[in-house]
């Protein structure tokens, strides 16, 4: 009897890391807009929508890379989102590059760590 317990407690312990193991926060755009330059350097306003699919709220944490044609990391930004359940939030950040990085800027990447909020 004491192993079913065991089987018991295990089985749900697997369903509860199945169920955190799938992704809730989505980004289904992105976007780098340039600004301004002067004095060598290149304002950009970077933006990324982001989706929370479940019916719990999120933070995420988006790591975003400014990468050129090779896949070279020109620079990369922080940005910490709530979102409550089923929302969708757009990140925007202002960043400055020196104007020559920002000329060899092909893509942004936007990587999500999330995390869900204690309830």
């Amino acid at each position: 009897m004491r192993w079913l317990l065991t089987l018991a407690l295990l089985w749900s312990a697997s369903a509860v890391q199945a169920e955190d193991a799938s992704s809730c926060l989505d980004v289904s755009e992105n976007n780098v807009e340039e600004l301004n330059t002067e004095y060598g350097m290149t304002t950009a306003e970077w933006t990324a929508h982001i989706d929370n699919s479940c019916d719990a709220a999120y933070d995420g944490t988006l790591t975003v890379k400014f990468v050129d044609e090779e896949g070279e990391v020109l620079h990369e930004a922080l940005e910490v989102v709530i979102l409550e359940q089923r929302a969708s939030q757009d990140a925007r950040r202002r960043i400055t590059l020196p104007a020559d990085s920002f000329k060899k800027l092909a893509r942004i990447q936007v990587d999500v760590k999330e995390r869900k909020r204690p309830t």
